[in-house]
């Protein structure tokens, strides 16, 4: 149906309506984005969520984003309520009980585009009858098809000004339809509705999420957690057991630091599922990595051990071997634990719950996830005196002490490069992490 009339009430404006300044429009033209002082009386500033200003005088009904604060703007905003005033007197239309006007001014044309709602059966009308394709508006088939474009545009209208409460029967209404539109995308091929079943139900969960988020930060309390990483209960002390200790020492205390990562994802019990990503590709990567190293040590320990050599060099490279296939196992047991797992915030949270020990905190946990480095690291000091050893057996001479020597000091120093490397990085953040923690507890 072209040209679709778009006012439900047959009114005809008088003839010098025609030189108004006034210019229908509607939601979704709005120019807030294409482009400051104290705010007139009786009117109210608001502050859209992204930032953007705009005002609402709540005794005339009236809605703007034009910058009132200007004085020119003001007067224009004011002549075009006093038309709006008096072609309503003109023509008697009778509006609705819970309406808004909405003004904007354009400068360029020196018009003021408006539109109105009507906010008890979420629709959008004008003073008089409108033409759909003078408002670019897609032509309709009927009234009641014309009807949803007009709702669509009211919804776009709160999402521009949601400075009011959206009523519980509509909410309901959302749910109900999110609902349907589920389980028709879980039971059928064919279903019109845009979204997948998954992005319902993540939709249904973001309707209620607000106000628990609003309860776990202490929402309008004096000591509102305003960061992540804030503290709002009482920190655990955990009692370090010698035998938590002495792995510690043999991990060489990779999972202290990596349990102060963790602690730190986990503060009051609390996790984001943003940070978690990062924190579980971060992992899977040094696994992978671990991997690799363990498997190309593996490779050159067993291409040693066909070399004859004394007990020291046999019996080193046998261990190094073995830390080394243990990496390797480690390492993709791990990778093949956590690589693809679920990361929405409810199944991150039991999976932290359920690896923090009740007694040591994280650390357990974070010994587990160090393991594949630290077996490396073994691997790598145990082929160093494997070589030392071979070196010494093969001359036989105290002349063989001199390049045995420096062969053994080369690997260990390139051992504890990285070893330096690797504990300054993860120092520095596990620092850093435990001082917000200390200045935010309450």
């Amino acid at each position: 149906m072209n040209d679709t009339p778009t006012h439900p009430y047959p009114v005809e404006l008088p003839e010098y309506a025609e030189a108004s300044i006034l210019r229908p429009s509607h939601a979704a033209r709005n120019r807030r984005y294409d482009t400051n002082k104290t705010t007139p009386p009786e009117w109210i500033r608001h502050i859209h969520p992204e930032g953007a200003p705009y005002y609402v005088h709540s005794i005339l009904h009236i809605t703007t984003d034009t910058n009132i604060e200007n004085a020119e703007y003001y007067n224009r905003i004011g002549e075009a309520i006093s038309e709006v005033g008096s072609l309503l007197d003109a023509t008697g239309l009778k509006l609705p009980q819970d309406y808004e006007i909405v003004l904007q001014w354009d400068a360029l044309s020196c018009k003021c585009d408006y539109y109105m709602v009507n906010h008890d059966n979420q629709t959008e009308f004008w003073l008089s009858e409108q033409h759909s394709e003078d408002l670019d508006i897609a032509s309709a088939a009927s009234w009641r098809h014309a009807g949803h474009a007009l709702t669509e545009h009211y919804w776009t209208h709160i999402e521009y000004f949601p400075h009011r409460p959206v009523r519980k029967h509509l909410r309901l209404e959302l749910v109900a339809i999110l609902r349907h539109a589920r389980i028709d995308q879980m039971t059928s091929h064919d279903s019109t509705f845009p979204y997948s079943a998954v992005h319902c139900a993540e939709l249904l969960k973001t309707i209620g999420v607000e106000a628990s988020h609003r309860f776990q930060n202490y929402y309008g309390e004096e000591y509102a957690r305003l960061g992540r990483d804030q503290r709002r209960l009482n920190k655990t002390s955990w009692d370090r057991t010698l035998p938590m200790q002495v792995c510690s020492i043999l991990l060489f205390r990779f999972p202290e630091q990596l349990a102060g990562e963790l602690d730190n994802l986990f503060v009051d019990n609390l996790v984001y599922s943003i940070h978690w990503e990062t924190f579980a590709t971060k992992m899977l990567r040094e696994w992978q990595n671990q991997l690799l190293h363990a498997g190309m040590l593996a490779i050159a320990n067993a291409i040693l051990l066909h070399h004859n050599g004394g007990p020291v060099a046999s019996y080193s490279g046998l261990a190094s071997l073995l830390v080394a296939v243990g990496g390797c196992y480690a390492s993709f047991t791990l990778k093949q634990r956590y690589d693809g797992s679920e990361i929405h915030t409810a199944a991150v949270a039991e999976h932290l719950n359920d690896i923090k020990s009740r007694t040591l905190g994280f650390e357990p946990a974070a010994a587990l996830f160090c393991l594949p480095k630290a077996l490396v690291a073994w691997s790598i000091i145990l082929l160093t005196i494997e070589v030392t050893g071979m070196a010494f057996d093969r001359v036989g001479s105290g002349i063989a002490i001199l390049p045995a020597i420096v062969m053994a000091m080369y690997g260990l120093v390139l051992f504890l490069r990285g070893m330096v490397n690797m504990y300054q990085k993860t120092s520095a953040r596990l620092e850093l992490c435990m001082q917000g923690q200390e200045d935010s507890i309450v």
